[in-house]
């Protein structure tokens, strides 16, 4: 990791050659695994070891690294917006009855879905979703409401599936059952049957 974000930090320079004010890099490592991140890779010395006499030569280079679940809980309340609910949920050490704060709007909605689903691959999280006046949800309650009921919806597919392929269940049966439309209930139906026989066409592929 060293290398690489020496690498990266190298490249912005270089890109302000010819720039008649060439500003600073700063590149911020956030570690979102539960342990701290090792002392002995936070540097260049660290993993080049260098000797003594060989020091005043080589420029040391050392990673900004903040370990998000270690984050003291002041810091954690005083984060705002996606990303401070992100940072909470991950030093959460009770993820399961995570509960987001009210109120908080997402400005960059597709980051925070695409974050949460890189942290559960919880496919949930990667649809987008509108509000009843046909806007991109910007809040985080309105957002989450969301995803809780599309896991109380998927329990319950699950259960009419069973009913159907058991039971005998017709379509209108299973309808009446979620409370829903017909067609309402065969378009959910479809997308659930095709995204439970996706694991087993993979295998077979």
């Amino acid at each position: 990791m060293i290398l690489r974000v020496y690498g990266y930090d190298g490249a912005a320079y270089r890109s302000q050659l010819d720039a008649a004010q060439v500003n600073p890099v700063v590149t911020i490592v956030f570690n979102y695994s539960d342990e701290k991140w090792p002392a002995d890779k936070k540097s260049l010395y660290a993993l080049l070891k260098p000797d003594e006499g060989l020091k005043p030569f080589i420029n040391d280079y050392r990673l900004n690294v903040i370990d998000l679940q270690f984050l003291d809980e002041k810091v954690l309340q005083a984060l705002e917006g996606g990303f401070g609910e992100i940072v909470r949920f991950v030093a959460s050490k009770d993820k399961k009855n995570f509960r987001f704060r009210d109120g908080i709007r997402l400005e960059h909605l597709d980051a925070v879905r695409q974050t949460l689903y890189e942290l559960t691959k919880d496919p949930r999280y990667t649809a987008a979703i509108v509000n009843e006046k046909g806007k991109e949800a910007v809040n985080m309650c309105e957002y989450m409401d969301y995803v809780n009921s599309q896991a109380k919806a998927e329990g319950q597919l699950m259960i009419v599936h069973e009913l159907i392929e058991e039971k005998g269940y017709t379509y209108e049966q299973a309808a009446d059952l979620m409370k829903i439309s017909v067609e309402e209930f065969a378009e959910k139906y479809e997308a659930f049957l095709k995204a439970q026989n996706q694991p087993e066409q993979a295998a077979e592929n």
